[in-house]
């Protein structure tokens, strides 16, 4: 039986939302990933790890998965580089997100959860996230898939610190060489973008080493180092293998957070 929301007839759809379904929106977006990944790189690993989750979850929770949100926001810096669609204001954003969420409350959904792939999305997520909440008295949560693969991500990379740097390095191309091997250009990875920039305040890396440092601070790559090809990290040592790893951890984590997430109640007390 289909998962996917928009195979589902109107009568369907209702009879979900009477079940209380939880559904689940992955959210990437269309932007340039060095010369070696493609444009929808943020959308194939938010898609598979959403249908995924919702693949394993769904023989004890009722659930159902919308279609993969691909135009988000980039900063000014990537578009530098052919291949970005994106909102020219975050704003714009969180207004599309909002109705969105809106839409599905009004249509009686109650358990909704973002699965966000891309590093300029999680601010503009979870504000609108908060508007419905203070609206309705629903409260989405969002995600973000690379938070949910520190722990495996660490013992499994190749690369030398830096090389993890969130934006087509190690970690973004062994998903992709995992997911879509056919259209990863190993040929054309390059190691020049390593982020060697790293303090207790800008990790530099999604799987940083650092013991003392700061969480909390949101301070952009594409401010404090330039790219040259439009990553982050180095994606040379990257292989499938990896990528299954950091796939499996981040279903996983995933999973184990919807369950809290869905049998969560507030007290009316």
């Amino acid at each position: 039986m289909s998962l996917l929301f928009q195979q589902k007839t109107s009568a369907e759809i209702k009879q979900a939302a009477e079940n209380n379904a939880l559904i689940l929106i992955p959210v990437g977006q269309i932007e340039e990933h060095g010369p070696h990944l493609p444009v929808d790189t943020d959308c194939i690993i938010a898609a598979a790890v959403t249908h995924k989750v919702a693949e394993e979850i769904s023989n004890e929770i009722p659930v159902l998965v919308l279609p993969t949100i691909w135009n988000a926001y980039s900063v000014r810096q990537v578009s530098q580089w052919h291949g970005v669609i994106t909102f020219q204001e975050p704003e714009s954003m969180i207004t599309m997100v909002y109705d969105v969420l809106a839409s599905l409350v009004q249509n009686g959904f109650k358990k909704i959860v973002i699965i966000n792939a891309h590093g300029n999305n999680p601010a503009i997520l979870e504000l609108a996230c908060r508007k419905i909440g203070s609206h309705f008295n629903v409260f989405p949560a969002v995600t973000n898939v690379f938070s949910m693969s520190t722990a495996v991500g660490k013992k499994v990379r190749k690369s030398k610190m830096g090389g993890c740097g969130g934006h087509a390095g190690e970690e973004e191309t062994a998903l992709l060489l995992y997911l879509a091997p056919h259209l990863v250009h190993m040929d054309r990875a390059t190691d020049v973008d390593l982020v060697q920039y790293r303090t207790r305040f800008f990790p530099g890396d999604i799987y940083s080493d650092i013991p003392d440092k700061v969480s909390g601070i949101h301070w952009s790559t594409w401010g404090v180092v330039k790219s040259k090809t439009g990553a982050y990290g180095d994606p040379t040592p990257a292989t499938a293998e990896t990528g299954e790893a950091i796939f499996r951890e981040m279903v996983k984590n995933h999973i184990d957070f919807l369950r809290e997430y869905y049998s969560q109640t507030v007290s009316e007390d």
